[in-house]
């Protein structure tokens, strides 16, 4: 039994070839080799799409704690300021924002890898200095995680 493939641009020279006019190419294919070839697509197009797949995913998860960690150190960012506006200056320790803070919001002070925030106060609590360690969980290393303080905050000490 044969199969008749009309449009195919491809050569394999083991396969018998027919012109039946200029415009179209005639292949015709023992059925057993052309379920042969259909299963190699079918096996290339799933290890394209898992490869693929994979790429996009090591590629984005990396990313996706970035982002979650740097949301995060800006919420304790504004809390840390919202503190400030109501004690006049900045909390020795940001574990009190552990459990219990104004947004309601879970575990402020750590990041996506599971490190506290590095926070310091300076300045006799004026000021502060808040970043993540980053994947390594080492302070002042390339891969630190920093936040600027929100635009709308002016320091008016």
């Amino acid at each position: 039994m044969y199969l008749k493939i009309e449009s195919i641009f491809m050569h394999f020279s083991k396969y018998r070839f027919h012109f039946s006019d200029s415009k179209n190419l005639l292949i015709f294919i023992p059925m057993r080799t052309f379920k042969a070839f259909r299963k190699l697509v079918s096996y290339t197009s799933i290890s394209i799409f898992v490869l693929i797949s994979t790429l996009f995913l090591s590629s984005y998860i990396p990313f996706r704690k970035y982002k979650v960690t740097e949301d995060t150190l800006f919420t304790c960012t504004v809390l840390l300021i919202l503190e400030k506006e109501d004690t006049n200056e900045y909390p020795f320790d940001i574990e009190c924002f552990r459990h219990e803070n104004r947004f309601n919001t879970k575990d402020v002070v750590t990041d996506a890898w599971g490190n506290t925030f590095f926070y310091e106060h300076i300045n006799d609590g004026k000021d502060f200095v808040i970043f993540s360690k980053g994947k390594d969980g080492i302070a002042f290393t390339d891969d630190d995680i920093y936040t600027k303080k929100p635009r709308w905050y002016t320091d008016e000490d």
